[in-house]
């Protein structure tokens, strides 16, 4: 209803772009091995953040809920001879899907977690410094009613 006043885009247009990028993304991936935004230097110092928002739903089992993954990538502004990436052309098909391509991942069993060694607790004897301590605090309060008028 919002594209008939101007303020959207049909549908249909919506997966023939979103389809566009997924093809240019795919396409970058296939002459690097890896895809990186455009603006994102390789060969530079990056930090990234990533945090994981797990919307549950209420639901009795708690399957079936919302998940979400955001990244955030921060690199030093650095001068570099190496020029941006341009995107990669896809030739407009109109498609408004990919074809699945069979991905089969190697199996990965990291074994049982372990956690740290247990520490054991440090007893460190104060008395001497407590005894120290009091008695300067005593000093102090001694001195201080020695003379009330001068207390800067």
């Amino acid at each position: 209803m919002l594209n008939r006043f101007g303020h959207g885009v049909s549908y249909s247009k919506l997966e023939e772009i979103e389809t566009a990028l997924c093809l240019q993304k795919i396409e970058n991936e296939n002459e690097g091995g890896v895809v990186l935004p455009s603006n994102v230097y390789s060969c530079v110092p990056t930090s990234l953040v990533f945090d994981n928002i797990d919307r549950l739903e209420e639901t009795l089992s708690g399957s079936g809920t919302s998940h979400c993954a955001n990244g955030i990538a921060v690199q030093p502004m650095v001068h570099t001879v190496q020029a941006p990436k341009p995107p990669a052309v896809v030739p407009k098909q109109k498609k408004r899907g990919i074809d699945h391509v069979e991905c089969v991942l190697p199996s990965y069993n990291a074994g049982e977690g372990v956690g740290p060694s247990l520490t054991k607790r440090l007893r460190i004897d104060c008395s001497e410094a407590i005894k120290t301590g009091e008695m300067k605090n005593l000093t102090w309060c001694i001195v201080r009613q020695i003379n009330e008028v001068e207390q800067d």
